[in-house]
């Protein structure tokens, strides 16, 4: 995909794993700078006809995986985790994704998410015990006239607009014009395994959003909205929210803001005030020059909804300072990287820290086109010292792309037992693309630490038409 800023495409990206609504992608070429809610593109390209064509035969149609019709994936996943002594847990899953559009020439569409899994656990005593689930994520029935503003949706979806809410069952209204967004929304969260069907929760609320017309140079959004949730009868939760994003030439902004109110029998129970700011995010990016950058941010939130397959030693390290403020710089010159930035967190796992971080890379050195990396981060909360070092070296081969990892984490505590704490990992990533249809997916991963040595192993395997 291409990173576009006014009129020129500023960095290229390469998509790495896909969620439902993000994508983690890595800097090919172009400004390392990118900061949340900047403007991308994707141009599908069908491959060029092999050498010997005949010039009398038709084209082949490219395969499309949008626009009318039925598409989606099948996916195969296997995750593997295993601890100290005859502890593990083992994880076969499967995963299915239809989208469909226009069928059969008439408005009506679809979305289809189902995920199945089956967890086996053994513990270090030699226990074992099995259990599966099915999760919907979505199921709905939607509807959308050609060339009406009007989209309508029933069953299982995603309250993409609406914060706070990801996942209901119920009917949600678009009204969709190149400068503006209404959306009306109404209906019950599901049981929280996504299973079944629950009225417990009910949930409504609606937003307005004034944006830039599609192909603005400068692309600008500002969401205002509100949203009940009841339980029983009584309020659960209201709350008001603002979201606004920006992506110019020079800046990038991006920031949310959510607004509680208290019914008087809830300030009666202690809270401080009928209404209280709550869920508080932003993040800045200002580019001074063509390589170099600045940014910062604040996040206040308490519970981030995040979606990965596999999480290693630094993601680990990253979700326990998340919550905080911090400011940094970024500099790229050619096939250089180099980045810095201070973090104060509060609210994690980790309580009140200050972290520093530097990073440094390479992109393509020959002759392997080679894209090796480093970061160095140095913490300290309470009494607690810690240092933080990771490498990752990544090599594209044709089809293949391998990726291999490492790192060493020291904390020191004077008056923990013991003082000192040494965690070390490796780790390999490799994915392998079959075609344009398959995609094999493998990581492994193995960590020592205090409490024993760990292993991780993951491997997936999707189908995509």
């Amino acid at each position: 995909i291409e990173l576009v800023r006014g009129d020129s495409v500023a960095a290229v990206l390469r998509v790495q794993y896909l969620a439902t609504h993000q994508a983690a992608c890595e800097v090919e070429r172009g400004a390392t700078d990118i900061a949340v809610g900047e403007r991308v593109r994707f141009t599908p390209v069908p491959p060029p006809p092999p050498p010997g064509t005949v010039a009398a035969l038709p084209p082949r149609r490219p395969r499309r995986s949008g626009g009318p019709g039925v598409h989606g994936r099948i996916g195969l996943r296997y995750r593997r985790v295993t601890g100290g002594g005859d502890a593990a847990v083992a994880q076969p899953a499967a995963d299915l994704r239809l989208d469909g559009q226009e069928l059969g020439g008439t408005p009506l569409g679809f979305a289809t998410d189902i995920r199945v899994r089956r967890v086996r656990a053994t513990t270090a005593g030699g226990e074992s015990g099995t259990a599966g689930d099915t999760r919907i994520y979505q199921l709905a029935l939607l509807w959308q006239g050609r060339g009406t503003p009007l989209r309508a949706t029933v069953g299982r979806q995603y309250s993409t607009r609406v914060a706070a809410v990801s996942l209901f069952d119920g009917v949600s209204l678009e009204f969709n014009r190149p400068s503006l967004s209404l959306g009306l929304l109404g209906g019950t969260e599901p049981d929280p395994d996504l299973a079944g069907v629950s009225t417990e929760i009910q949930d409504y609320g609606g937003y307005l959003a004034l944006h830039s017309p599609p192909g603005s140079p400068s692309p600008w959004r500002v969401t205002l909205g509100a949203l009940g949730s009841y339980r029983d009868g009584h309020a659960n939760r209201e709350f008001a929210f603002l979201q606004t994003a920006w992506s110019g030439r020079t800046v990038s902004v991006l920031a949310s803001q959510e607004l509680d109110y208290y019914r008087p029998w809830k300030v009666a129970a202690g809270e401080s005030s009928a209404l209280s700011l709550t869920s508080s995010y932003a993040s800045a990016t200002i580019r001074l020059s063509r390589g170099l950058s600045v940014h910062g941010g604040y996040d206040s939130r308490r519970n981030v909804r995040l979606y990965r397959d596999v999480t290693d030693a630094v993601t680990s390290f990253d979700d326990a300072y998340r919550r905080g403020a911090w400011g940094g710089f970024a500099v790229a010159a050619r096939s250089v990287r180099i980045g810095g930035d201070l973090r104060t967190s509060f609210g994690g796992p980790a309580g009140r820290a200050t972290v520093w971080t530097g990073t440094a890379g390479l992109q393509r050195l020959a002759p392997l086109a080679l894209a090796p990396s480093i970061r160095a981060s140095w913490y300290r909360h309470g009494r607690l010292e810690g240092r933080l070092y990771a490498l990752r070296v990544a090599a594209p081969l044709g089809a293949l792309e391998l990726e291999l990892s490492g790192g060493l984490r020291q904390e020191h505590d004077p008056l923990a037992v013991p003082a000192d704490r040494r965690f070390t990992w490796l780790g390999a990533d490799l994915d392998l693309g079959l075609g344009r249809s398959w995609l094999l997916l493998l990581s492994a991963n193995h960590e020592t630490g205090p409490e024993g040595d760990g292993d991780q192993l993951y491997t997936g395997l999707t189908f995509r038409f």
